[in-house]
């Protein structure tokens, strides 16, 4: 039986594996001080509905005065 740190070291080893490409790209964007996220920004019309993303636009708006 494997010991618990022997277990840690495997599953981020496999964690680091299974996502490196966007790890890299987030380090990068980190060094260069630029902006990158792994995810869309506009709301999905799946997940929020239609109109969700005007009506973010519209309240995003209506703040700035």
């Amino acid at each position: 039986m494997p010991s618990p740190d022997a277990t840690a070291t495997t599953g981020a080893a496999d964690f680091f594996a299974r996502h490196e490409t966007l790890l890299s790209r987030a380090s990068a964007e980190i060094t260069a001080r630029g902006y990158w996220s792994a995810y869309p920004e506009s709301p999905s019309r799946s997940v929020y509905g239609d109109g969700a993303a005007e009506a973010g636009e519209a309240a995003f708006e209506a703040r700035l005065g």
